[in-house]
């Protein structure tokens, strides 16, 4: 699926400003659920990451630069996840991923240090 995004930012007297974005069309697993723009890399730059419900798997895009996008990491969940976001959520330094599962009414934290930790 493609999908174009304008954005509108308006002036002090009264006139508009248009920016146009070009269409992506980034392909992830089946029934992607949730969507969040976070730092997954942790170079300060906004990844995306996307909870995919069908496939039990999150999705992160890694920001290369303007205009790039590319197709970082496939991560196995718990079942139908539904919401994702990339951040240091355990305060060890290392960019982690917390993904919900609607199925198992859970949150797992996905650290690279350690794998999966328990919900």
């Amino acid at each position: 699926m493609a999908f174009a995004i304008g954005l509108s930012l308006s002036a002090p007297a009264a006139h508009a400003l248009t920016l146009p974005f070009d269409d992506y069309s980034l392909p992830v697993n089946d029934n992607p659920q949730g969507l969040n723009a976070n730092d997954c890399s942790g170079d300060g730059i906004l990844d995306l990451i996307s909870a995919n419900f069908d496939s039990n798997t999150a999705t992160i895009f890694e920001n290369s630069g303007p205009g790039t996008l590319l197709h970082d990491a496939n991560i196995a969940t718990a079942a139908q996840p539904s919401g994702a976001a990339c951040a240091d959520f355990n305060n060890d330094g290392r960019i982690d991923a917390a993904v919900t599962s609607w199925k198992d009414k859970t949150v797992t934290l996905y650290s690279p240090t350690r794998g999966r930790e328990p919900s």
